[in-house]
């Protein structure tokens, strides 16, 4: 490997595009604006319950148990909606990859990055990405997510890099080429990738 060039090769699978899929969906504007419709439609609902509890109090010892076992069910089923999400977006992220059309989206994978841009080569086919084409690049604590639009990202896996020389590299060669704030809307990109 030169100074130039970066060559990353893994075995791509499901728990890869399961979590980019999962961190998009939890981390996205759209999602944002939901949750806080959700909280707000989950406060008024409790509101609404709380107020019909006290209304109906009686003083009975009895009464103030069952009120507060039902009001507390009824916490405990919204907050398990909640963190369900997760498990949906994997279960069904399963049943894309498994219809015919998409198994070839997993697999052997390899990337190289150079000054120019980035190769993407799996087993049926070769694709070449200019860094113009990434409209940001994001990190967590296992990926990096490179975006070509706001539904599609490189993920590189953290562990993939042989040591932390190589992903010290890789790091200077994202910061380099990719200042986030690059429009995408150049001719060798993919379609519908312009910048969100």
């Amino acid at each position: 490997m030169t100074d130039s060039k970066i060559t990353i090769e893994f075995n791509l699978r499901t728990e890869h595009i399961q979590d980019f899929y999962v961190y998009h969906e939890l981390k996205s504007k759209e999602r944002k604006r939901n949750l806080l419709k959700d909280r707000i439609i989950l406060f008024i609902f409790l509101f609404i319950i709380f107020f019909l509890l006290i209304s109906n109090y009686d003083n009975s010892y009895l009464s103030s148990v069952i009120s507060a076992l039902i009001y507390s069910g009824f916490i405990f089923l919204i907050l398990m909606m909640f963190r369900y999400r997760e498990k949906q977006i994997r279960e069904k992220i399963i049943k894309l990859l498994n219809k015919p059309e998409n198994r070839n989206l997993l697999g052997p994978i390899k990337y190289e990055f150079d000054i120019n841009g980035i190769r993407i080569k799996t087993d049926i086919s070769e694709s070449y990405y200019k860094w113009d084409c990434i409209t940001k690049t994001i990190t967590d604590n296992r990926y990096f997510f490179l975006y070509m639009s706001s539904l599609n990202a490189i993920q590189i896996p953290k562990n993939v890099f042989n040591n932390d020389l190589d992903k010290q590299r890789f790091i200077e060669l994202l910061n380099k080429n990719n200042d986030g704030q690059k429009s995408n809307t150049h001719s060798d990109c993919p379609a519908g990738s312009e910048r969100d």
